[in-house]
């Protein structure tokens, strides 16, 4: 074949090989009838029809109630207050994404053992101690403290009572070791427990310390095992809404930024898609849990005494050898060696002690308990009497009458990465003090401070700082994507047109942030408090998101207003 027949077959050739591409991009000059105000604000390829209610309700339903369905679900938390947690993410992502952050901190999928597992997700509880738990006649309470200000310690002109009007508060304070992670204890106020139950006055249910120990009980001999699901659901839905956020964000990039400005209605997805990033791998740290398992303590053993009956523990928590708290550091304090309660001839609730520990104490410093002297002392063989309960347990007059410390549970044997055999075996009383409930409040509790053991309140606060500090710095992730594709502009809308919107957008986005941080704070502060008196039902949260909710609806109407503005458009070249 000569070069010039090649060259003629190679034409052919190619001109067959580009025959369905150049034949699928031949265009056509059609006539369709468009609706009256049908536009492509000038973007060739965009085609921008009147808005209907219909385009309204599905930009709605796919870009912010879709991704309120990732929002994870609390160990055995309540269909209704999970709805009412789904109206407060539809009104502010920070609630919705405070749940994934938690969970990816968990990290409870990391572990191989079930309960420890559980213990991580929050889906164990252990009964403990009320504030206004009373001793019965006939009682033995390890671990209690007498807390009792010395002569010079009282306000001038003031001393103690007379040794014939000798009496005493009784306070039950909350331990170190049945606290969270996060250095609060979760009690339990809405959640579903697995069996059944019956709780005697004094006593209420706590969420076990992700690091306790378990021991095999003794009280019944079968076997249940902790029921947990992974949710691909929730998994596929956020994967979904990920990529359908981020096709409407590449959207709002042309003309609606130029015509809106920071306010495009394409921008306000942006909050709604970081939710469902945080939750998708929160569902990938933990597992969903239908309901809490119980398990024992010798606290639930003492219930048991009073008439309580508890069928369904899983386990038994590992405690420390009574007795374990001591005073030993602390001036104030005098250890109890002995306490029985009992009652006098007119029935009042007493307190007779064999021995109280007023002698000088020391460490031993090979074994780092606290040492007390044997010898009896003027003490010996006093009787105190209980005092009656203040009134909505407020201790605020009463700071220099003596205090009978309870635990609200004996101590439990922590996992830690500290070398326990280097540390003390009692837990030490650092300090005691009568402090508000809250900021500014005039009701006042009893705190106790304990010396660092196998928990560690440095921890505490690192945890916590990293829950909140974490949830602060992705809610403003969104700010940074809305200053980044619309550099702030203002938009060519005119001012009398775009001024509402602007307020109200930026108040959802931006106010919106700091307010639902506030409802998170506020709503683990309520879960923190023994206090049935603090616990809010599903109807009054409802109502709390909804009147704190103005620029939340106040952008939603504002981003329809926008839609019917802008038209809804179809890209097709």
């Amino acid at each position: 074949m000569s070069l010039g027949e090649f060259s003629v077959w190679r034409h052919i050739f190619f001109s067959f090989h580009f025959y369905s591409v150049v034949t699928a991009y031949v265009l056509k000059n059609i006539t369709l009838s468009l609706p009256e105000g049908t536009s492509d604000h000038g973007s060739p390829g965009l085609l921008c029809t009147p808005t209907t209610w219909k385009d309204v309700v599905s930009f709605y339903l796919f870009n912010y109630i879709a991704h309120t369905a990732t929002v994870m679900l609390k160990p055995g938390e309540r269909s209704i207050d999970f709805a009412v947690t789904v109206i407060g993410s539809l009104f502010f992502p920070a609630i919705g994404l405070h749940r994934g952050v938690e969970a990816l901190l968990s990290a409870a999928m990391l572990n191989r053992c079930d309960l420890t597992r559980a213990a991580r997700a929050g889906a164990l509880c252990m009964l403990v101690r009320s504030p206004d738990w009373r001793p019965t006649e006939g009682e033995e309470v390890p671990n209690a403290v007498l807390h009792q200000k010395s002569i010079s310690d009282h306000p001038e002109g003031t001393a103690r009572p007379p040794p014939s009007h000798h009496g005493v508060h009784l306070v039950t304070y909350t331990t170190p070791w049945s606290v969270s992670k996060f250095g609060w204890p979760v009690y339990v106020h809405r959640q579903i427990i697995y069996g059944t139950y019956n709780v005697p006055d004094g006593y209420q249910f706590v969420m076990i310390p992700p690091n306790a120990r378990f021991i095999k009980s003794e009280s019944t001999t079968e076997t249940i095992k902790v029921a947990s699901t992974y949710n691909f659901v929730k998994a596929v839905v956020a994967i979904v809404q990920m990529g359908y956020a981020i096709v409407t964000l590449f959207r709002s990039g042309g003309d609606q930024i130029q015509r809106y400005g920071f306010v495009a209605f394409g921008l306000t997805v942006a909050p709604y898609a970081v939710m469902s990033t945080v939750n998708l791998l929160g569902n990938l740290c933990r597992s969903d849990y239908a309901s809490i398992y119980m398990a024992e303590t010798s606290i639930m053993d003492e219930a048991r005494r009073r008439g309580g009956s508890f069928y369904g523990a899983i386990a038994r928590l590992e405690e420390e050898k009574v007795p374990s708290v001591c005073s030993c550091s602390y001036s104030c304090g005098e250890d109890i060696d002995r306490l029985e309660f009992s009652k006098d001839s007119g029935g009042n609730l007493i307190l007779r002690s064999s021995s109280f520990d007023t002698n000088e104490k020391h460490l031993e410093k090979d074994s780092g308990c606290c040492k007390t002297d044997s010898i009896s002392t003027s003490c010996s063989g006093r009787l105190w009497r209980i005092h009656d309960l203040p009134k909505k347990l407020n201790y605020a007059g009463i700071k220099h009458d003596p205090i009978l410390l309870i635990p609200n549970c004996n101590p439990l044997k922590l996992s830690s990465k500290i070398d326990t055999e280097s540390l003390p075996t009692r837990h030490k009383i650092q300090s005691v003090a009568l402090k508000p409930v809250a900021p500014f409040d005039k009701k006042h509790k009893w705190f106790v401070t304990f010396e660092p053991h196998t928990y560690n309140t440095r921890s505490f606060f690192r945890w916590r700082f990293a829950k909140y500090f974490l949830t602060a710095f992705i809610s403003l992730i969104p700010v940074v994507i809305v200053a980044t594709m619309s550099h702030y502009a203002g938009g060519s809308t005119p001012q009398n047109k775009s001024q509402t919107w602007k307020i109200f957008v930026s108040q959802w986005l931006y106010t919106g942030i700091v307010s639902g941080l506030w409802l998170v704070l506020e709503q683990e502060a309520r879960d923190a408090n023994p206090s049935k008196l603090w616990y809010r039902s599903p109807f009054w949260r409802a109502c709390i998101y909804i009147a704190n909710a103005s620029g939340a609806i106040g952008g939603y109407v504002c981003v329809g207003q926008m839609l019917v503005d802008y038209g809804s458009c179809v890209w097709f070249g």
